[in-house]
């Protein structure tokens, strides 16, 4: 009985350390909640999916804070996975604009990561920022409208050179949108970010 509540302990600090664990009531919240995002079907004895865990882990909290990434252990939540047509695993699903589609990309970290950055993330449209753009982001896009061309392309440079440091998610999600923000008032193609 003890080695069983050290399985459990075991298992839920693992699941606390990575991506949020849905059950039926917080998927259904989630999936209805207008965000997008990405949610991994998978059982704890796959070997596809503990092998892909850390790039998965490292997802959640590398995203844009716009997006979603949670798992359901099919294990637990049997019913819920029947009724989202789960028949292999991991199957990784995707959520955008209210509709799911499965993701056949890549799984490794870079793939997801960049699927994430392009198909999913929230972006700021310099062209319509009351739409598309927080406060802070319109008042940095229009901080960077009335600069010259060489002083965005010299901060994009830079913003861009601090991609591969280590920093919190919070700052990483500002950094892209920034990223992305100076990318579009920039009139030659940059780098592939």
């Amino acid at each position: 009985m003890k080695f069983l509540s050290l399985i459990s302990v075991t298992l839920y600090i693992q699941s606390a350390a990575g991506t949020q664990q849905l059950n039926e009531k917080t998927f259904h919240e989630l999936v209805s909640s207008g965000k997008n995002g990405m949610i991994k079907f998978y059982q704890s004895w796959c070997g596809h999916c503990t092998k892909m865990k850390p790039d998965w882990d490292r997802l959640a909290e590398e995203a844009h804070s716009s997006v979603f990434i949670a798992d359901v252990n099919c294990g637990e939540e049997e019913s819920l996975c029947k009724e989202n047509g789960v028949t292999g695993y991991p199957t990784i699903k995707v959520y955008k604009n209210g509709e799911e589609e499965k993701y056949s990309g890549q799984r490794s970290f870079d793939h997801l990561m960049a699927y994430v950055d392009v198909e999913l993330a929230a972006k700021c449209d310099v062209d319509d920022t009351k739409k598309t753009c927080d406060e802070k982001a319109r008042d940095y896009v229009t901080k960077w409208k009335a600069k010259d061309v060489d002083a965005v392309s010299k901060e994009l440079q830079r913003l861009i050179s601090m991609q591969g440091k280590p920093m919190e998610k919070a700052l990483k999600s500002w950094l892209q949108e920034r990223i992305h923000i100076l990318d579009q008032l920039t009139p030659t193609s940059s780098p592939e970010l």
